[in-house]
């Protein structure tokens, strides 16, 4: 089975002509893809057994270290959230979430994925953080442990939008926390259109471009 494959045409809730990224990636596969401040990228767990893995970064330069959750929230990615820089700016904000259950940021089984993804956008001397996941349920104990609660339903989809120009390197493989050793990620379809910016009024700091 190929690792990525392009996609049909746009689906009716998005205009032909906004859309800038069509794609789906299937089991082990990855994908890069550069977006511009205001676009919206839709991740879809087409079956119910994608697990989507995702590292942000700065387009412009590498001042920006890869994103992280505010205080108070690591570990959880829930619809509201943002995508903070060390320097307190942000990076993305989590718009759309149709699963029910908060995302989470405990890394890939798989680390090459994303090595082999930020090669090919010269992002090879950056680090590597813990990326987010999504799709596959973690809930944590009162002490906070991390328990894996399994997949979420077939069709399950999550929106971020782009507060800067970003790079964005996506994986689809197994939760780190998933129990089965011979899981088998079901494809994930990924779309990118032009949208808007957070409005100033609106709580976040975007770098203006």
């Amino acid at each position: 089975m190929p690792r990525s494959t392009a996609w049909p045409p746009p689906p009716d809730l998005i205009d032909a002509d906004r859309l800038v990224w069509a794609e789906t990636v299937h089991a082990g596969g990855c994908t890069r893809l550069v977006v511009a401040r205001g676009t919206t990228v839709r991740l879809t767990d087409l079956d119910g057994d994608a697990c989507a893995h995702l590292q942000v970064y700065d387009a412009d330069g590498a001042e920006e270290r890869p994103g992280r959750l505010p205080p108070g929230r690591q570990g959880a990615l829930t619809l509201g959230s943002q995508l903070l820089s060390d320097q307190g700016n942000a990076l993305a904000t989590l718009t759309h979430d149709s699963t029910g259950r908060p995302g989470s940021s405990l890394g890939t089984t798989d680390l090459e994925l994303f090595t082999r993804a930020a090669a090919k956008h010269g992002l090879g001397s950056r680090p590597l953080r813990p990326c987010l996941s999504f799709f596959q349920t973690v809930t944590r104990e009162r002490d906070g442990t991390p328990v894996f609660a399994g997949p979420s339903a077939p069709g399950a989809s999550v929106s971020i939008r782009a507060e800067m120009p970003l790079v964005l390197l996506i994986a689809n493989t197994a939760h780190p926390l998933d129990p089965d050793p011979d899981c088998e990620c079901g494809p994930l379809e990924v779309l990118a259109w032009r949208d808007y910016c957070t409005s100033p009024g609106q709580p976040s700091r975007p770098r203006m471009g």
